[in-house]
């Protein structure tokens, strides 16, 4: 599975389908073009198990993947924004236990994994490096 919004919204659509899910059913009515990853937070949310299924499994796809960016930059936090942090813990629960999981591997490091408290938290965070990174080099006008 691929942690993405298309990849969460196909893979509830298959139980929806099937008849599996009825709080998905009930939120998104008979509409696959309803079918969201915001529904799928909201039903996961109501304990529709096969939701939290689908956001278990992302959270641990998302999780080994954070694990291997750890082992390269060591870093001590990590901010996951975008639509699919929108989920909360239904993701992150699963993430965090993976990175965990995950990081005894790499030296055993404590690392916290928070969801992102700006809108554009990439961006944002872009433009903090670029300003630390000309201030270091005497910023743009060569410290004058």
């Amino acid at each position: 599975m691929y942690a993405s919004g298309p990849a969460v919204v196909a893979a509830a659509a298959r139980p929806l389908r099937g008849g599996r899910a009825p709080i998905l059913r009930e939120i998104v009515g008979n509409s696959l073009e309803k079918l969201t990853p915001k529904a799928v937070a909201e039903a996961a949310w109501r304990g529709e198990e096969e939701c939290v299924e689908i956001w278990a499994r992302a959270g641990e796809v998302l999780g080994v993947a954070i694990s291997n960016v750890l082992g390269v930059l060591g870093l001590e936090r990590v901010v996951v924004g975008g639509g699919l942090a929108k989920a909360g813990e239904v993701l992150f629960g699963p993430m965090r236990r993976a990175v965990a999981r995950h990081a005894r591997t790499l030296g055993g490091r404590a690392v916290e994994v928070v969801p992102a408290a700006l809108e554009e938290p990439g961006l944002t965070g872009a433009a903090v490096w670029a300003l630390e990174q000309a201030g270091r080099a005497g910023g743009a006008t060569g410290g004058r």
